[in-house]
């Protein structure tokens, strides 16, 4: 709890939040009110995620922010052409996470996330 915590605390910009960790953070990210993503490693296999944040994670399926409609499904080269980012390799359809095969390419895929209109 305390290193989600200092995670956001530490945040330059609250509506991204980047834990080098795979905790669950669920709970306490949805205490804050500004954070949209958050970006994490994905168990182990060296690629990098960016999850959406939900202000109910248990009982809602409902984003504070969906990343862009045109990622959604999409995956390899196609996803990498879509968002500009070489690295990004599946988006779910229901566009609550991407994964991208480096920290630096989530992080610019979650940055390109914040700055969409959908």
């Amino acid at each position: 709890r305390k290193y989600i915590e200092k995670a956001y605390c530490q945040a330059k910009d609250k509506r991204i939040i980047i834990i080098n960790q795979d905790y669950q953070h669920e709970e306490i990210i949805a205490r804050f009110a500004e954070p949209l993503f958050v970006v994490k490693p994905d168990k182990g296999n060296g690629w990098w995620k960016v999850k959406t944040v939900r202000d109910n994670p248990h009982s809602s399926f409902e984003n504070r922010k969906d990343l862009p409609q045109s990622w959604a499904g999409k995956r390899d080269a196609e996803l990498a052409k879509i968002t500009g980012v070489p690295t990004a390799i599946f988006c779910h359809r229901k566009l609550f996470i991407i994964i991208a095969k480096s920290k630096k390419g989530a992080i610019e895929l979650a940055k390109k996330a914040v700055a969409n209109n959908n």
